[in-house]
């Protein structure tokens, strides 16, 4: 499994860094000790987040006469939805992503367009397009494991917020 080329950056912005303290209290700000640079990297910190993202038609703004107290539009009565993974480190390189379509059956892919979505992203499926924890594990061992044993050579960490739904705490110990 190849990384994402480089161009590909993300920053973590500080509203997501203050909601990330809120929801984890024990975490704090410290200075640290003084490590060595051959043995610190910030190619071993991962973090892993999803989204999900409703594919029905999203109406933009429309100009309206002011005080207007209704403006329809038509919208697709569909309420399909997919999630992305997307998982990235500390200096900024980022995993293909995966994406998961609601659907029932394997065969189901084949009715997108993979070309239209994330560069390199891996798809599978769930009935309601959730993540599930044999999703994740999957992810876990053959997509994580497999980019990081092979393109890295140190201790890797890997954070994983509000995951409590998907996964039992013992499932990824290695």
């Amino acid at each position: 499994m190849k990384l994402i080329p480089e161009r590909h950056y993300f920053v973590i912005g500080h509203g997501w860094w203050l909601g990330f303290r809120h929801r984890h209290p024990e975490i704090t700000l410290r200075k640290p000790e003084p490590l060595a640079a051959n043995r610190a990297s910030s190619k071993c910190i991962w973090n892993l987040d999803e989204k999900g993202f409703q594919l029905s038609h999203n109406p933009p703004l429309v100009a309206a006469r002011r005080g207007m107290k209704s403006l329809p539009s038509r919208v697709s009565s569909s309420r399909e939805s997919i999630t992305v993974l997307g998982c990235g480190n500390a200096e900024g390189l980022a995993m293909c992503p995966l994406v998961i379509v609601s659907r029932k059956t394997e065969r189901c892919l084949q009715a997108y367009d993979h070309s239209k979505g994330p560069i390199q992203a891996q798809w599978t499926y769930q009935e309601k397009g959730y993540m599930t924890e044999k999703i994740l594990l999957d992810w876990f061992n053959n997509i994580f494991l497999h980019t990081v044993l092979t393109g890295f050579n140190h201790l890797m960490s890997l954070f994983l917020d509000q995951w409590a739904d998907h996964i039992h705490r013992h499932a990824m110990s290695t």
